[in-house]
């Protein structure tokens, strides 16, 4: 699972890409974010097969699983799942 790192203060943008997996017959419906406390999901746009989610938020030494269903016209469904690694180090 990929990871990516973090400060507690830090306000990011992480973006999933349904495009190597969507056929050109199909097209994206949802995305539901999954954003476990204390981490903040700010905001969220979809665009096409593209979803950007900005969060913020979460305690130092901590590790999250940040989770995001999607759904297609044609019935699919796929879950990408990646972490949030928080660690005040500076």
């Amino acid at each position: 699972m990929e990871a990516f790192r973090k400060y507690p203060l830090d306000v990011l943008d992480y973006t999933v890409d349904a495009t190597a997996w969507l056929s050109t017959a199909d097209s994206v419906t949802s995305f539901t974010w999954t954003v476990p406390a204390p981490l903040v999901n700010v905001s969220q746009v979809d665009v096409g097969a593209k979803s950007t989610v900005i969060i913020s938020g979460g305690v130092d030494q901590a590790r999250y699983c940040i989770e995001v269903d999607i759904s297609t016209a044609l019935g699919l469904s796929k879950t990408i799942k990646f972490q949030i690694a928080v660690y005040d180090d500076q």
